[in-house]
């Protein structure tokens, strides 16, 4: 057997079963820094359209967030 032919079919089939960990959203390149509360950790986002598409992605399954500063990084 063609172990060429194996290989691609079990790369094929690998890539079917990767499961997104998170939303994939077209924010522009704007860095404005916020801190929210993600599942008690504490999470910097580059700007407020990554929150909140993280937002709504972590609403849609049943989690919560919230904005604890803006204008600079988690400490």
């Amino acid at each position: 057997m063609d172990y060429k032919v194996v290989f691609i079919v079990a790369l094929m089939l690998a890539t079917t079963m990767c499961v997104p960990r998170g939303p994939l959203c077209p924010c522009p390149k704007i860095y404005l820094p916020l801190c929210a509360k993600v599942a008690n950790k504490e999470v910097t986002f580059n700007s407020m359209c990554e929150y909140q598409c993280q937002h709504d992605f972590v609403k849609n399954h049943g989690g919560s967030m919230e904005i604890l500063y803006t204008g600079s990084r988690c400490h």
